[in-house]
């Protein structure tokens, strides 16, 4: 193979560079021309569906690196350029047309090709987040374009344009987005759809990392009854979302409300576990004896979250007692030197000198 690729390039039919790891061969333009204008017509959509589709399963297989991620968005461009309208077509559907109308739920695209979505994101992830933003800004003018202000598409390139703005660093811009896009969801679908659900959350994460921790309480405290009705009040995510809202009431400044939320979602966490076989109830300071990995980081986290706000609300001696307890049975499932067991003692240690007057 290496000494055909180097004898088609001493032809001048391609340029082989083998220590360039994503532009090793690069077929000559002139050569690219004639291969083109030589596929009949009838073909010529189906072949550029293909590239597209081939072009996604790069980006799905390969590393995230911003040198792949860029030759990629510039052979997808390319394609665009040539063969835009043969992406955008419906007359075209397979396993890839499906995936995307899956990420969309009842509100399928007309048969727009998911590289439109895959490249955006691709270079999001590679670390570049402005050109993802680049990337999506021409998305949503271009669905608009072609298929109006209902367009699926057109919807989820402004999703991810709200989400990379936040990942370019503007947290504020992006609550801002996903507000617009929520809006857009409601007036489409109603208040309680499921579609809203992420967006709801990605709200209220963006509200969050804007410094708006009242907002962002409110808005999961939005999201917290659509999720139990549509999945269950033991549901994993209801119960991050009451974790969320319970540190956001502290950081808002309602320490009270931050410790009796959490101490809530404590009891219901270890009643679930009780009633699967895990710890039972007991008492105040219920023994730790968790088994189930998915379930104990929540449970640690919501004991101390609880005995950290208890503190903040005035009583030291409590977040003590709290936290002697949650340190006990950390050394016992963890060990000693995870950092979840160091942070505990550390936060052991600052409350337990105010118990002793210092």
């Amino acid at each position: 193979m290496a000494a055909a690729l180097r004898e088609l390039d001493r032809l001048g039919l391609v340029s082989y560079a083998p220590g360039d790891p994503y532009r090793a061969v690069r077929v000559h333009p002139v050569l690219q021309r004639v291969t083109r204008e030589a596929v009949p017509g009838h073909r010529a959509d189906r072949l550029a569906w293909t590239v597209a589709s081939a072009l996604v399963n790069a980006a799905d297989r390969g590393p995230q690196d911003p040198g792949l991620a860029e030759v990629l968005a510039g052979c997808a461009d390319r394609l665009t350029r040539l063969a835009g309208s043969a992406l955008w077509t419906a007359s075209r559907r397979d396993a890839f047309t499906a995936s995307l109308e899956a990420f969309f739920a009842d509100a399928p695209p007309l048969g727009a090709h998911p590289l439109f979505l895959r490249v955006g994101d691709l270079l999001g992830d590679a670390g570049l987040p402005e050109a993802a933003l680049e990337h999506f800004g021409r998305l949503a003018d271009e669905a608009l374009r072609r298929q109006g202000p209902d367009s699926a598409v057109l919807h989820g390139a402004r999703e991810r344009l709200a989400h990379w703005r936040g990942g370019s660093g503007d947290p504020a811009g992006a609550a801002r987005a996903y507000a617009a896009v929520l809006d857009e969801q409601i007036r489409a679908f109603g208040p309680g759809h499921e579609r809203t659900l992420p967006t709801r959350a990605a709200l209220g994460h963006w509200l969050g990392r804007a410094g708006n921790p009242a907002g962002a309480a409110a808005a999961y405290a939005e999201l917290l009854p659509l999720q139990q009705h549509t999945y269950g009040p033991v549901h994993p995510g209801v119960f991050e979302t009451r974790a969320l809202i319970a540190g956001l009431l502290g950081e808002s400044g309602d320490a009270y409300g931050a410790a009796t939320a959490y101490e809530a979602l404590l009891h219901d966490l270890l009643r679930h576990l009780a009633a699967q076989g895990g710890p039972a109830l007991a008492g105040e300071t219920p023994g730790l004896r968790v088994t189930q990995r998915p379930n104990r980081f929540d449970v640690f986290g919501a004991h101390f979250g609880h005995a950290h706000w208890r503190g903040r609300a005035g009583d030291a001696a409590g977040a003590a007692t709290s936290l002697t307890h949650l340190l006990n049975e950390q050394v016992r499932v963890l060990g000693p030197a995870h950092p979840d067991t160091a942070a505990t003692r550390g936060e052991l240690a600052r409350w337990a000198q105010y118990t002793r007057g210092g």
